[in-house]
């Protein structure tokens, strides 16, 4: 089976290299921690979503600091850390045309 991300419009799977070269991690969902799970189903914002041992998120959704110091050729990340940077596009605003007065009815 091909690592993939699960976030939102992420295109990394198993392989593939970020812009410095790197080989691109992935991180499992915190199934055994019910409270820190849904924080990252929220923090993803896939409507109805339901991870399981399957789904993983790859390092880009997290922020350099949320990782341990001190780990050579690997990533771990520290305990309840949640994902934050997505790529989400903004909500598209409503845009609404000014509608013409109507005209005089002729008698």
């Amino acid at each position: 089976m091909v690592r993939s991300c699960a976030a939102f419009n992420c295109n990394s799977k198993n392989g593939s290299k970020d812009e410095d070269g790197n080989n691109v991690t992935f991180h499992r969902f915190p199934l055994t921690n019910d409270f820190l799970n849904r924080k990252w189903i929220v923090a993803t914002r896939k409507e109805n979503f339901q991870p399981t041992a399957n789904h993983l998120l790859c390092f880009l959704h997290f922020e350099e600091n949320c990782y341990l110091e001190n780990y050579v050729n690997r990533r771990k990340l520290k305990d309840d850390v949640i994902p934050t940077v997505f790529g989400l596009p903004t909500p598209l605003k409503k845009v609404t045309k000014a509608r013409k007065p109507p005209k005089p009815k002729k008698c």
